[in-house]
């Protein structure tokens, strides 16, 4: 409850947790995209992220295609019970997940062999500076949006074979919306990429708080600075949120951390030290002073 102690006195933190302590923190029935990853080399120098040989960094995705080919679906879960509502829903999912499959190949056919790729760029300029963001000193109207952005197109020719997306460095693949939740971590040399594998090999690849995607962050306790657990986007965001004491697989991971044995300092430990103390100075007081141990690894 770190980040609501900022915010919420002692009342206000009770009052989250128990107005929501029945409520779960996973969907139950949210299931992660099945099929088979893999990058390839394209001609613009980039490596493309493909799912079962659909390319998913296209930003293409046929919305206005499958809704027409769907049209006459709507209406169909019109009397059904909830149970048979939701095997309808997964199944009119896989259907249009199929129909997007289908006008990928299309388009792939029609352009050559050629990928389309489609971007809406994005930045903020004073005439003399470019950001994606406006500074904090730029008037209101600038802080909610950026004053430029172009919808660009290209198209991408594949000149090299299939090879592990987790071997492919940051800067060398093609990045997409969504797409830092879908390309696997990195498993470089680094100190970081060293400590996600050997994360990987004591507790497995899938996401150690939710087990439902991969892995992708090296979730650190910020007061101790000891690594927690390889975990995804979603969970790494969110995880400290979590306002059960058990019952909930978030609850379970914080309670028992699997990476707490391993005895694994972040790298990012020092930073963390600096950031806390300036909350602890805010709150006038250090919430768990006996749990600390900020003695640097030499």
């Amino acid at each position: 409850m770190w980040r609501f102690a900022l915010t919420l006195d002692y009342d206000g933190v009770d009052d989250y947790v128990r107005a929501n302590a029945d409520t779960p923190c996973l969907n139950p029935d949210w299931r992660p995209p099945g099929g088979h990853l893999t990058a390839v080399l394209g001609d613009d120098g980039r490596h493309h992220l493909f799912r079962d040989q659909v390319a998913l960094c296209t930003g293409v995705f046929y919305m206005s295609e499958v809704a027409a080919a769907m049209r006459d679906r709507r209406g169909m879960s019109r009397g059904l019970d909830a149970t048979t509502q939701t095997a309808l829903g997964a199944r009119l999912v896989a259907e249009a997940e199929e129909l997007r499959r289908q006008f990928a190949t299309e388009e792939y056919v029609r352009h050559d062999g050629r990928i389309p790729h489609d971007r809406i760029c994005s930045w903020w300029t004073d005439g003399t500076s470019y950001r994606m963001f406006a500074p904090k000193t730029a008037p209101p109207e600038h802080q909610r949006r950026p004053l430029t952005d172009e919808q660009v197109t290209w198209s991408v020719g594949l000149v090299g074979g299939p090879v592990d997306p987790s071997t492919v460095p940051p800067s060398r693949r093609c990045t997409f919306v969504g797409g830092r939740s879908v390309w696997p971590a990195y498993l470089g040399t680094d100190r970081l990429s060293r400590i996600r594998q050997q994360l990987t090999d004591h507790a497995g690849p899938l996401c150690h708080a939710c087990g439902r995607t991969t892995g992708m962050v090296v979730d650190h306790d910020h007061f101790t600075g000891m690594c927690r657990g390889l975990v995804c986007w979603d969970c790494n965001a969110w995880l400290d949120t979590c306002p059960h004491l058990k019952g909930c697989p978030w609850a379970e991971y914080l309670n028992a951390p699997p990476a707490l044995g391993l005895q694994l300092r972040h790298p990012q430990a020092a930073k963390d030290h600096q950031h806390d103390r300036a909350r602890i100075d805010y709150l006038g007081f250090d919430p768990i002073a006996p749990a600390r141990s900020w003695t640097r690894r030499r």
